[in-house]
């Protein structure tokens, strides 16, 4: 699945002959991204070696939008290459508004950022020590594909923000299955860490919702949790409510109907 990456880069437009160019990085080496849910990353020497040598098409793209391409290395009007910092590009411009709009807003400094789109095809998971102690783990991504580089005007995440927000530009195609895994790993992993911090009111269900603190989807049919259960409690009656407002058949109380009303919440709940 197409994963995308920001960067904060040192864009640059150039002219050159009369010709106009655009150059700078879309990704960097062994440095660590923002928190993107639980988890960064960081880009090993070499990722992007592989698809360079097969000389895969890329593409340099406005906005990661592909009705505004800038070049392409099939076309030999954008080279892509690694060096020691990071995965460098360079784009000969093509004579459009789109691309001269681009060049006056780079020299500007009104646009100053970049993005690279890739499939990874190779990756390890770490657990390092943070500098305040904690444990953070780490998405380390070895050997990877390119779909295209892109000047992006604006950032898809920010410091703190988490996946639930952003997966739609971290994720075009969705979370790649093994990065859910990995999540889910980390979510069982913490539970012992996360109520050592809490008091006794807290859920204690072991769930992978409660363990992501999404109680109310609690998916554990034996949960005696009192909290878990009030808070399930609470958000089916919220449900009911929302149904019978719209005509819709309410679940029964039975214990087997429990999954299906959670199901049934967690589409209400985003549609309206």
């Amino acid at each position: 699945m197409i994963e995308r990456r920001f960067l904060q880069a040192a864009l640059r437009a150039e002219s050159t002959d009369g010709k106009s160019y655009l150059s700078g990085y879309a990704a960097s080496f062994n440095t660590l991204s923002e928190d993107l849910g639980g988890f960064v990353e960081r880009i090993l020497p070499g990722a992007f070696s592989r698809a360079l040598r097969e000389k895969q098409d890329i593409r340099c793209l406005l906005n990661h939008d592909a009705s505004l391409i800038l070049g392409r290395t099939k076309s030999k009007t954008l080279q892509v290459s690694e060096d020691s910092k990071g995965l460098r590009f360079r784009c000969l411009l093509p004579d459009t508004q789109v691309a001269r709009d681009l060049a006056v807003s780079i020299t500007r400094g009104d646009l100053d950022q970049c993005s690279f789109a890739f499939r990874a095809v190779q990756q390890n998971w770490l657990e390092e020590k943070a500098a305040d102690g904690s444990i953070q783990y780490i998405r380390e991504i070895v050997d990877c594909d390119l779909s295209d580089v892109s000047p992006v005007t604006a950032p898809a995440y920010a410091t703190g923000t988490s996946v639930g927000v952003s997966d739609r530009s971290l994720f075009p195609d969705g979370m790649p299955a093994e990065v859910r895994s990995h999540l889910l790993t980390i979510a069982r992993a913490t539970p012992i860490i996360r109520r050592a911090a809490v008091d006794d009111s807290e859920c204690g269900c072991d769930c992978p919702e409660c363990l992501t603190d999404n109680c109310e989807a609690c998916s554990n049919s034996d949960c005696q949790d009192q909290a878990c259960r009030d808070l399930v409690e609470s958000a089916s009656a919220r449900m009911n409510a929302r149904c019978e407002a719209h005509g819709i058949a309410q679940s029964t109380d039975s214990e087997a109907d429990r999954a299906s009303r959670r199901r049934q919440l967690e589409l209400a709940q985003a549609s309206w």
